[in-house]
């Protein structure tokens, strides 16, 4: 049985500040959802997902590799913790620092402003004239950014 742990929306606001998340909670855990190796999705508001996991101890606790084993909270609830390799070194705060190199920047000619609207997970290129409501749904925007990313 796979339950993977989310952060709330909230819990998110207190740790990375209000313009997080990018990616609403429930999209989020839709995503997650659709997996299919996933068994149930679970929204935590705390800060940390401890009491989720004194609440389930888990035979494995799997965390990011970039995470130090004595940093992993829970780790004494679980019978085994796992700490993981990113195949792909992709982040939310990576995919930001990118848009806003390639098309906020002066080398971008500055013309083109991005303004992300966190609760509807949208987002608008300005200079093209998109409003809110000629915006990309949210997943056009997914379908834009990885068409971008790929360089296509």
């Amino acid at each position: 049985f796979l339950i993977v742990a989310i952060n709330s929306d909230s819990s998110i606001r207190k740790i990375k500040g209000d313009r997080r998340p990018i990616v609403p909670q429930e999209m989020r855990a839709k995503l997650l959802s659709l997996l299919k190796p996933v068994d149930l999705v679970f929204i935590f508001e705390e800060e940390t997902p401890i009491e989720v996991i004194k609440a389930v101890r888990p035979d494995v606790l799997v965390k990011g590799s970039d995470w130090p084993l004595e940093k992993i909270v829970g780790r004494e609830y679980a019978k085994e913790v796992v700490r993981i390799d990113f195949k792909y070194p992709i982040s939310t705060s990576k995919i930001i620092e990118k848009v806003v190199s390639l098309y906020c920047s002066k080398s971008s000619g500055g013309t083109t402003t991005w303004v992300f609207d966190t609760f509807l997970e949208r987002a608008f290129i300005a200079s093209v004239g998109a409003t809110r409501e000629s915006s990309f749904t949210p997943f056009s925007t997914f379908t834009f950014i990885s068409s971008f990313e790929s360089g296509e």
